[in-house]
């Protein structure tokens, strides 16, 4: 979508830094939280030489199955050179799975981490730097603060797949209980909370409605106008990402930003 820019841009600042970066993943196994569509690590893997290619493990961790398989045979017709061992984990509570048989470059792109609490944020990352060792490295995307307007375009755009992909959660409730909640008899919502520096989104309800399941005896009501909060997007600043080098034994090496300063690419190495 041409209004959500956090795609692209960090594609664009990928292309800049990969041929900078590349020594670091020398003799590493690359290893992908939330892998994808594998377009962000194919752009690291054309900056490594094909030698070194030839001897590089690349292991994708993502919670969908079908996303994994996906991924692998696209990078095998691309790079039939290079190791891939995909892994289905949820990387929030599986971290004790990551391979460590030799010292790795873990990438975390997409600013994911964004949709944890500012809390929950630093201890997923002191939690994985507890398990990472000296001289692994850790590349973090995250979306940075900005402009009002160019972040509630991003999440509001005029196709409206932000707006179904917030209804979805409808689809998904109504599978898991049996329910027969109409997507459409809510409205997507979503704004920049200024005061927690986060977009959030919201689904309000449109008109009075029941819901019921095999789980319940009663009926859970909605009336019309009430809201459920979905999900939160975290937006950082240089405080923010600064804080995070407070997380004992992970230091910051780099802060790579394009030209607007919208998404930064943070370069983290553990001692």
């Amino acid at each position: 979508m041409e209004e959500y820019y956090l795609t692209r841009t960090e594609k664009a600042i990928l292309k800049k830094i990969a041929p900078l970066i590349s020594e670091d993943i020398k003799n590493k196994d690359i290893i992908e939280l939330g892998n994808g569509d594998c377009s962000k690590i194919s752009i690291i893997l054309e900056a490594i030489p094909f030698d070194l290619r030839k001897k590089t493990n690349y292991y994708p961790v993502d919670i969908s199955d079908t996303a994994i398989q996906e991924s692998v045979e696209s990078l095998k017709e691309d790079y039939p050179e290079l190791t891939i061992k995909g892994l289905v984990a949820d990387f929030l509570k599986h971290l004790d799975f990551l391979p460590n048989r030799k010292a790795r470059f873990i990438c975390f792109f997409g600013s994911t981490l964004g949709n944890l609490s500012r809390k929950r944020s630093i201890e997923f990352l002191a939690g994985l730097n507890d398990r990472m060792n000296p001289g692994d490295h850790l590349l973090l995307g995250l979306d940075m603060v900005k402009d009002v307007e160019v972040l509630e375009k991003a999440y509001n755009d005029a196709a409206g797949i932000t707006a179904e992909f917030n209804k979805n959660i409808i689809h998904v409730i109504n599978s898991y209980l049996g329910s027969r909640l109409d997507p459409n008899a809510f409205e997507h919502i979503s704004f920049y909370n200024h005061e927690f520096a986060r977009i959030e989104m919201w689904l309000k309800a449109l008109t009075d409605m029941e819901i019921t399941n095999p789980y319940l005896k009663e009926k859970i009501r909605i009336e019309k106008g009430e809201t459920i909060h979905t999900e939160n997007s975290h937006k950082f600043t240089l405080d923010h990402i600064q804080a995070f080098s407070n997380i004992p034994g992970l230091v910051i090496k780099e802060i790579y930003q394009d030209s607007n300063h919208w998404l930064s690419l943070v370069h983290f190495k553990a001692y």
